[in-house]
């Protein structure tokens, strides 16, 4: 009777083993927790693939602060804007101020009186600007400005109609920037709101797989789309395939199997991983040529079907090997007739 020699090989055997193990059943745990999901979708009302409710879940963590953040800076910019708009209302009645200031100075100036050779033009408005002017222009003329009745009165209301106008001008600028933000700012906390209730539709039927999830997230599989799963799963099952006959003729090594233990095992896994790729992809192939949609294959049994096939795949690649070449050579044939 033999028994097992533990030696350094052997425990990366085992080690090897394990680690397949371990990623086989989380391949299969997040391709049947994914299929789930994507029947509940494809039955419900929303109309989204796996892959965009997957990135809706995945904002929705985020959203309560993000919409917190934009009412929050939604509501400093309306402040802003409510500032600003008591400031215009502010300067609008400051420079009304100045201007009836102004033109009570300017009627009891007795302009016509002072420099009649301007002033004298009937029918002519006479706003603050034409008045300074024309006075400006009768002291250029010759005439004193001490003469003049009101002269520093007129001059103050006017730099202060003026500055008023500047500063409501300015104001009016701002307000017109400000009430741009604000309608952004709106409109972003309003898609915010519609891609909340949106997440939230969804968020239940990722709720439901919520601990598969958390069991294999360290693996980061749930990350894959659903239509890459099945070629993923039969990959790590054809390894899973090879590490386990590889154990087998390990611990029996007289066996009436016709594969002899090889020292080589990681290229034997590996072999045995691409050989049950090469085996999924003839068989869905081939379905597609004889008219199978393929609208079943994603159901969770489909799944276990599919990593059958590449367990067996990866025990047995020399079988599978001289099949593939059987259908290679049928191929050929064909062809060649």
């Amino acid at each position: 009777m033999k028994y097992i020699s533990f030696n350094f090989q052997t425990f990366l055997t085992a080690l090897g083993g394990l680690v397949v193990f371990v990623l086989f059943l989380a391949s299969l745990m997040t391709a049947v927790s994914q299929q789930k999901i994507s029947s509940l979708l494809k039955d419900s009302e929303h109309q989204l693939t796996y892959t965009e409710a997957f990135n809706l879940y995945n904002q929705s963590k985020n959203l309560n602060s993000e919409i917190q953040k934009a009412n929050k800076n939604l509501s400093s910019t309306s402040k802003q804007a409510k500032v600003l708009e008591m400031k215009i209302e502010s300067e609008l009645d400051s420079r009304e101020e100045f201007r009836e200031r102004m033109q009570r100075a300017i009627g009891d100036a007795k302009l016509t009186e002072w420099c009649p050779k301007r002033f004298e033009v009937r029918g002519e408005a006479l706003t603050g600007r034409i008045v300074m002017d024309k006075i400006n222009e009768c002291i250029s003329d010759g005439e004193s400005k001490d003469d003049l009745v009101n002269y520093e009165e007129i001059v103050t209301s006017y730099g202060g109609m003026r500055g008023a106008t500047d500063r409501l001008k300015s104001a009016r600028e701002n307000q017109a920037a400000i009430d741009q933000v604000v309608d952004q700012e709106g409109n972003a906390t309003v898609q915010l709101r519609e891609l909340q209730s949106r997440a939230a539709a969804v968020a239940p039927y990722f709720v439901a797989e919520q601990r598969t999830t958390e069991i294999v997230s360290w693996s980061k599989l749930h990350l894959i789309p659903p239509t890459v799963m099945p070629i993923i799963l039969t990959l790590i099952s054809g390894a899973f395939g090879a590490v386990l006959i590889h154990l087998i003729l390990l611990c029996y090594p007289d066996n009436e199997y016709s594969i002899k233990q090889s020292r080589h095992m990681f290229q034997y896994v590996g072999l045995g991983a691409l050989i049950a790729t090469a085996i999924f992809v003839v068989l869905v192939a081939g379905n597609s040529v004889i008219g199978f949609s393929g609208q079943g294959m994603g159901e969770p049994d489909k799944y276990l079907t599919f990593s059958s096939i590449g367990l067996f795949s990866g025990m047995f690649s020399n079988r599978a090997a001289d099949w593939l070449s059987d259908k290679a050579s049928f191929l050929s044939t064909n062809r060649a007739t």
